[in-house]
């Protein structure tokens, strides 16, 4: 299992792209687990949990396809 804990805060969005494409190449490997403010943009995960107020909303990522594209 991987946590990664605002990974992608201080990056640049080049460095950011080139961070969720080798983290890509671990889905399915590994479990991982981001908190984090900002998706990178390409990222590709089979479930978003956002949190707001005191509830967990849980989406699957399919439904909106990778998030960070836009």
């Amino acid at each position: 299992m991987l946590i990664f804990d605002e990974a992608i805060s201080n990056l640049d969005q080049q460095t950011a792209e080139h961070f969720a494409q080798t983290i890509n190449r671990l889905k399915g490997k590994v479990t991982m687990i981001f908190i984090t403010h900002q998706v990178p943009k390409g990222l590709q995960v089979d479930e978003v949990m956002s949190m707001g107020g005191y509830s967990i909303e849980v989406k699957l990522a399919q439904e909106r396809g990778s998030y960070g594209e836009g």
